[in-house]
Formats: structure tokens, sequence, C-alpha cells
């Protein structure tokens, strides 16, 4: 009998096995085959189960949740915590479910990563030669999302819209928005000496060495009183008089930016309240400036009488409970996703009391704003018992699933230990769930195996899709240059639990490009959203790091006996035995040099790509897909390139020419093809 052999590029846990089971369900009667995996060299261990039927892995089981034993980094949000460890990949410990997720692995990341921070969307991991690293979150792939390589980094957090990362040199910055466009560097001039003058303290006070936030600055203290004016001032509480007093800070550094801010203002004083009509408002202006923590004000009162020492106080302090209000912020599509859910965001409530969250949805507005009496009898579609988580995704309505293309809307409202309501939010809508069809990988990368594999072998690896409803992947293979997948028939597709990376065979010496798409269980496929990746020539022969020698015998001239808009380039064969493709590379105008001189292709479009090499001519019409313009002068270069895509583009024998229209009207009927 014939077989064949499974490894972890068919979603094998491990590639060494220790030992095989089968067995059969009792109820269904279906056999499977059990796995069990030593975890030798870097694997893990675990086990797989197979069904022998199909010979597809069904599921996995890991025995360790975390790579390694030492872990060099941590960040929680919301959704859970996420570990990195000296080992790879990156785990999410999902704090709902409380399962542990596998996340980006080595050959995307640089170890150990020294330093994570997490807003709940994105994890920023920052170590080793990755520098920088933007994954997502939340998300079952936990996809990487962007690299960053400032170099030397000390310390990075995420803002509202930018990724922020210090090194040796300062602070850099990324925009996240889908781009990470690098944000343009700038300096801050500082105010060096700085110093404060203010209330007769002479020469003024150098600062320089306190300017640091939250460091508060003593003007004046009980040692260096100084006098106010008793006559001067405006009056506030008791007939105290206030008054204004000029702060100046000076530097010799011209045009340096100063921000400061008045902390605490602290005075003695006697006062007779006996009389005071206003005493009940000033008690009550003592409470609310007084010191809040664990949940209760604290106010110190000192009472004592000049004349003969008697007193008698009787204080009695009646209040009324608010709650805190919670505010509905947000209710949209969850993204990326297979459509009949939505996600939702509220306001924080930190009540002592608390007890969870609760939010309903109805389909289209309700007739009147909610409030307690019309929600006691519905079962709220999503309650949430951690105060200070403020999103979900809710999946139904007055306990129905969600419709696709219905409109939404939806309440918020607090639930107390004692089992009160707090009040109910406005409405917050519409909004509508959907169905999206998933974007292509974010990236990807194919190389040749060489001696590590069998002459034909292309290494492929890319970023995981993001659909949260994921199918499969789908790859492409062509061996002209393509960038959509229209009309194409897959070559291989990768079902998620198979990874990211796995290695392809094709046709050794043969240039090719190789696109990816991500398929939905809808089975939605945008044909036009492709991530190419190539030319790519699967080779098993060692990288000579020598490109072939430049080509000689470069000829451009306009195609006779034509309508326009075409060139015919010709040149002379390459002598390399390893050549595999030539690149015909095009610039707009005359940038030919004299006497057979030898220029660079730094900065050409490449107008086609001609293979196998015994191929030496070709007919342009096209430059970066607009049609050659007839009179328009165009240079042309051609560089060849070996199997492991060496060439030389700084020695290239450089020729122009010029389209023309050679015949008038619509010209004649080409001969027939016998």
């Amino acid at each position: 009998q014939t077989g064949s052999t499974l490894t972890t590029g068919d979603g094998l846990m491990g590639q060494s096995a220790w030992g095989l089971v089968a067995a059969a369900s009792p109820v269904s009667g279906t056999a499977t085959v059990f796995v069990s995996h030593d975890g030798r060299g870097s694997d893990r261990p675990g086990v797989s189960l197979i069904n022998p039927s199909t010979q597809q892995v069904v599921s996995t089981h890991r025995f360790d949740q975390l790579p390694s034993n030492t872990a060099t980094a941590l960040a929680a949000d919301w959704w859970g915590l996420h570990i990195a460890t000296e080992g790879w990949p990156l785990t999410h410990w999902n704090g709902s479910s409380g399962d542990f997720e596998d996340g980006v692995g080595f050959f995307q990341s640089q170890y150990p990563i020294f330093s994570m921070y997490s807003n709940g969307d994105e994890v920023l991991a920052l170590g080793g030669e990755n520098d920088g690293m933007l994954v997502e979150a939340r998300t079952v792939a936990h996809a990487s999302l962007a690299g960053f390589r400032p170099g030397e980094v000390i310390a990075g957090t995420l803002g509202a819209n930018h990724v922020w990362i210090v090194n040796s040199d300062g602070l850099n910055g990324w925009q996240t928005d889908g781009q990470y466009t690098q944000v343009e560097p700038a300096s801050m001039r500082r105010a060096l000496p700085l110093t404060v003058r203010s209330m007769g303290n002479g020469g003024g006070i150098n600062i320089t060495d306190m300017t640091h936030l939250g460091m508060p600055i003593e003007l004046v203290g009980s040692g260096n009183a100084y006098a106010l004016d008793s006559a001067q001032g405006t009056p506030g509480v008791h007939g105290l008089l206030f008054q204004n007093v000029p702060v100046v800070l000076t530097s010799p550094t011209s045009g340096a930016a100063v921000w400061a801010r008045s902390v605490a203002l602290e005075y003695d004083v006697t006062l007779d309240v006996s009389g005071d009509p206003n005493l009940q408002n000033n008690l009550q202006d003592a409470v609310d400036n007084g010191q809040l923590y664990n949940n209760t004000r604290h106010v110190a009162l000192r009472l004592f009488s000049p004349s003969n020492g008697s007193l008698e106080v009787r204080l009695t302090y009646d209040y009324i409970r608010s709650d805190t209000p919670v505010v509905l912020q947000g209710l949209e599509d969850r993204p990326d996703d297979g459509g009949g859910v939505l996600s939702a965001s509220w306001t924080l409530v930190h009540d002592e009391d608390f007890a969870r969250y609760l939010i309903f949805l109805n389909e289209g507005p309700w007739s009147t704003p909610p409030g307690e009496m019309d929600l006691l009898g519905v079962a709220p579609d999503k309650a949430v018992s951690l105060h200070s988580r403020l999103a979900a995704d809710v999946e139904t309505a007055n306990g129905q699933p969600l419709k696709d293309g219905a409109e939404y809307y939806a309440v918020a409202v607090v639930e107390y230990a004692d089992g009160r309501w707090g009040k109910v939010s406005a409405p917050f809508g519409p909004a509508s769930p959907s169905d999206e069809v998933p974007l292509a990988p974010a990236w990807a990368t194919a190389s040749a195996m060489g001696s590590l594999g069998d002459d034909g072998d292309i290494q492929l690896e890319w970023s995981r899709c993001t659909a949260l409803d994921l199918a499969s992947t789908n790859v492409y293979v062509s061996t002209t240059p393509m960038t959509d997948a229209l009309g194409r028939t897959p070559f291989t597709s990768y079902a998620p639990n198979e990874g990211n990376q796995s290695i392809i065979k094709q046709t050794p010496g043969v240039p090719v490009w190789i696109g990816l798409t991500c398929v939905d269980e809808a089975g939605q496929e945008n044909l036009s959203d492709v991530t190419v990746v190539g030319p790519v020539v699967p080779t098993g022969e060692l990288n000579d790091n020598e490109a072939p020698e430049p080509i000689q015998g470069t000829t451009v001239i306009d195609v006779p006996d034509d309508e326009g808009g075409r060139l015919k380039v010709a040149w002379e064969q390459s002598a390399a035995d390893d050549c595999a493709f030539y690149t015909v590379y095009m610039k707009q105008g005359d940038h030919a040099l004299s006497d057979g001189e030898l220029g660079s292709v730094e900065g050409y479009s490449q107008a086609a790509v001609i293979n196998p090499c015994d191929e030496n001519e070709t007919i342009v019409s096209t430059l970066d897909g607009v049609p050659l313009i007839d009179g328009q002068l165009y240079t042309v270069g051609i560089v060849a390139y070996d199997v492991w895509l060496n060439g030389n583009i700084d020695d290239v024998l450089l020729k122009s020419a010029a389209p023309l229209q050679n015949v008038v009207g619509q010209g004649t009927t080409p001969p027939r093809i016998t």
C-alpha cells in the first residue's frame, strides 16, 4: 500500500510523534487516531486528533500553555492577559473564556520581548531585533499588524491615533491609519535654565531640575511667609480678601515653551462662625472639597471658643445618594466577521455596590425611550459583571439572533448588588450587522528553499487572515506578473488550523508570482484584492551572490506598420548558466548615455518580465499601466536575473526610442493564421 507522511504543515502539533492510539466514538462509531508528540527539539508536547478516513487533523491539545517558564513581559487589558516568554509564540489569555490562545510566531518577530503595552484592541511589543511590533489584542488570530525598527528601543506606548516609541535618538511616532505612516520628526526648545520669581523671592528660584510632571514647587511656606496687604484684594469666603500675585518665569533660551499650573493655596485663618448666615453652605463646601478615599469624604473640623473655652456642638448631616448614570457610547457592526454581531460600548460606573451592566437591543427604534418598568420582564441581550469592561459583542435582540442588514437600537442600565437598577440610558442607534468580504493577508513572503529543500521547493509565509469567520486561505500561482485572481484557479488552499507557513513545489528554474486571498465561511472571496509576492524562482542551487553580466546589444525601435503606441525591444542573450529571466526597465524621456556607456535603472519602472532566458526580444505597449504615447521618447534598459534574483541594476546599457503611428485610419486586416 502507498501512503503519505503528515507533518506540521498538515496541522499536526509537532513534527516528532511518540505513539499512536485508535479509538471509536461509542455514539457515532466514528474512528479517531490519537497521535502523541514528545516535544522534541522546538516542538511542544501535546496530542493531535486525526480522522483516518480523510487523513485530516480535526483537533489538537497542548499539555503546556506557555512556550517557556520564563516570562519576559506582560500586558493586561479588559480582554485578558498578553504574555511574552523566552520562546515563541506570544501567548494570549482570554479572560472571558479562560482559554490560552497562540499569537505571533518567530518568523514574524525577534525575541526576547522586554516590554508590552495594550489598549484593548492592539498590543505593542518591544524587544530584540524587532524593536517594535503591533499585533491584534482580541482577535482569534492575534495577527501582526505592523513592525517598527527605530533601533535601540527604550520604551513605547499606544495613543488614540499614534504608536509612540522612545529610543536613544528621541521620540518616534507612527499614525495608526492602516498604512502606519511615520510622523515627521521635530525638535523642541527647552528652557535651560528656568527661573521663577514671585512674592518677593528676590533673584528667584532656579527650578530647572524640578520641572517634572507631578512635582510641586513651593513658592511660599511657613519658613518664607509672604505678607499680603490686608486692605487689598477681592472678598471671598467669610469676607477674606484674596489677591492676585504675578508669577514670572524667565529663561535665556529664546522661544522655549513653558507650561505651569497652580496646585494649591494654603492659609491659616480664625473665623467667628457663631452668627454666620452662610454656615450651612460653607460646611457643605468643606465636605465637597474633603479628601475622598475608600468611597468616603473625610473632613477635619477644629472648633474652639476664644472666650472661656466652653463649646457645645451638635452636627447632623443628611445626604441623598445618586447612582452614577451609564451612557451608551457606541453600537456598530463588528468588523471582519460573518455577520449577526454588533459591538456595544458604554461609560464606566465605579459605584461601590455595582453588580453588572445590562444591554438591551431592539429591532427598529422604540416608540418611546424605554424605562425600568418597560425592561423588567425582558431578558438582557448582554450582561457584563466586570465594571472595568466597557465593551462587548451582542448577538441577539429581545433574545432573537440578529439579522444582517436590519437596523437595531440599544440601551444600557446598571444593576446593583441589592437588585435595584440605575437610570436607563438614552437609546443609541441605528446599527446593522453585516457579513463582510474578507481582506487579503496584510503581507506575504516567498523564497526558494535552495539546499535546504528539494529542487523546486518554495517556502511561503503570510499574515494570518483577520476574518473572524475565516474558512480558508487560497494560494494562486502564475508564471506571468499578476495583480488579481480573476479567472484563476487556486493552486492550493489552507484551513485556519494549518497555520500561515507552508512549502509548495513548482517547476525548478521557472519564475512564478504567488497571490493569496482569504475566503470566509459563506464562500466570499475578493478576487481583486490579492496579496502578490514575486517573482520567485524555485531552485535547489546554492546562491553565488553574483549577478549575471550586463546585457549587451540592446536595441529599441518603433514597431513598423502599426497603429502606434508600441516599441520593439531586443537584446543579446545572457551567457549566465543560472539566468532565470529578464526585466525590461523603462522610463519616460531620453536618458540614454553616449558611446555605449552603462548607467543605472534606479527609479525606472518594470515594463515587462521575460522568461526563459533564451528569449531575446519583446514588444512593450504600456508603462505603469498607461499606453505609450506616440512621439514621446522612452528609455529602455534590460537586466538579467539569476535564480536567486541577483541582478545588476547599476550597469545597464540604455537605449531610447519613440513609438509612432505608421498606419493612418483603421489599417489593414492581419494575414490569416495558418
